[in-house]
């Protein structure tokens, strides 16, 4: 995770700079509120985050991964209305 610099383009870490996935993730999807995020989180199910409005630091959210126990992809899909894999 980054904070841009508006004026300069240049890209500074956030802390946590990255947060914890499940196995080989894959895909991002964020709800149209811009308040959460789901990532594929490849054979492991889907890992939700709450996104911080002010710092857009991603929080895990409680169960952080949940097993998707279908096609992972098309739920995004449904829940995002569009996917980039």
């Amino acid at each position: 995770m980054y904070t841009i610099d508006s004026s300069t383009g240049i890209l500074t870490p956030n802390m946590p700079a990255a947060v914890a996935t499940g196995d080989g993730p894959d895909s991002i999807a964020i709800d149209p509120s811009g308040m959460f995020a789901y990532v594929s989180a490849g054979g492991d199910g889907v890992s939700m985050y709450a996104i911080d409005a002010s710092t857009g630091i991603l929080m895990a959210n409680t169960p952080a991964t949940i097993s998707a126990g279908y096609d992972r992809s098309l739920w995004l899909s449904s829940h995002q209305g569009s996917l980039s894999t």
